[in-house]
C-alpha cells in the first residue's frame, strides 16, 4: 500500500500514492475528521492511540473511544497537492472546521 509504477517513457518509477481519508464514530456516515496519508494504517492507529491518550496528535482528548473510531479511504491520488485540494474540499462539505484538544469543533 503507498506505492504504484508508472510508465515514464519506457522506464517504471515509483508513484507514492496519498489517500484521503474519513474517521468516523460509530456507525455514523458523517466523518468527524478528514485528513491525507500515504500510510493509512499506521495513521489510523495513530489516531486511536490519540484518542486512548497514549499519544499526542489532533484527536487527543477528543471524547471520542478508540475502539468507536473507524477509517474509510476516500480518495487515492499519485499527487500530494491533489490529495490535500481534495481533502480542503471535504472539509469544507462537511463544514469541518477544527480538532482541538479540548473538544471537536464543527
Amino acid at each position: 500500500m503507498g506505492t504504484s509504477t508508472a510508465d515514464t517513457g519506457g522506464q517504471a518509477s515509483i508513484v507514492r500514492i496519498t489517500y484521503v481519508y474519513g474517521l468516523y464514530e460509530g456507525f455514523s456516515n458523517v466523518p468527524f475528521y478528514i485528513g491525507v496519508s500515504m500510510h493509512p494504517k499506521r495513521r489510523l492507529s495513530a489516531h486511536r492511540a490519540a484518542a486512548d491518550g497514549k499519544r499526542k496528535d489532533s484527536l487527543t482528548g477528543c471524547g471520542i473511544k478508540a475502539a468507536e473510531i473507524s477509517m474509510r479511504l476516500l480518495a487515492e491520488c499519485d499527487d500530494r497537492g491533489n490529495a490535500e485540494t481534495i481533502e480542503k474540499a471535504l472539509q469544507s462539505f462537511y463544514e469541518l472546521s477544527v480538532v482541538t484538544s479540548e473538544r471537536l469543533v464543527r
